[in-house]
């Protein structure tokens, strides 16, 4: 089998489309990266929102669209089991089961569970598949994660600095995960 066939259906366009003049420096702006938000912050959260060309959970996969994970915002504790969902150097997806160190206040979490490099950005999930962090990078004994908690307080501090569009974007985000 080809190696690109292990990418169909994992790569999307960035819109081009949908970004305000104001958010346009000059004419060299005009690239398709829709970067929505990514925080310059002390703490190291260490994550974007993009804007795809189209939503990625309308893809349709075995005739069914392909659906979401939606951040989700808990305290952990130590011993709480641990999944990661990975493509390592953009290899095929891998599960990882490991369990919580301890909790990293007020915006990591760190944990026990085999990772391989390539795998920043990879979904951190509970036993009943909640999606609570967002993998960070491992260290010589354990891993670190960025809770969504974190990254959802600061996207509600953000949000009066953001243009309307990518506004709306980050408060529909903020509010599925209270749901």
């Amino acid at each position: 089998m080809p190696a690109a066939s292990a990418f169909r259906g994992t790569e999307h366009k960035l819109a081009i489309t949908g970004r305000e003049s104001s958010d346009l420096a000059d004419e060299s702006d005009k690239s398709p990266w829709q970067v929505s938000f990514s925080p310059e912050d002390p703490v190291g959260l260490d994550f974007a929102l993009l804007r795809l060309a189209r939503p990625a959970g309308d893809d349709l996969v075995r005739g069914a669209k392909r659906g979401f994970l939606k951040l989700t915002s808990r305290r952990f504790s130590p011993t709480d089991p641990i999944l990661i969902l990975q493509h390592p150097a953009a290899e095929p997806m891998k599960l990882s089961f490991g369990a919580v160190e301890k909790p990293d206040p007020p915006s990591h979490v760190e944990y026990k569970v085999n990772t391989q490099g390539g795998s920043s950005g990879s979904p951190c999930l509970t036993q009943d598949l909640k999606v609570t962090a967002i993998h960070h990078f491992g260290m010589t004994d354990r891993n670190r994660g960025v809770t969504h908690e974190a990254i959802l307080n600061l996207l509600k501090a953000q949000q009066d600095r953001l243009t309307p569009n990518n506004r709306a974007v980050i408060l529909t985000l903020i509010s599925s995960a209270l749901r």
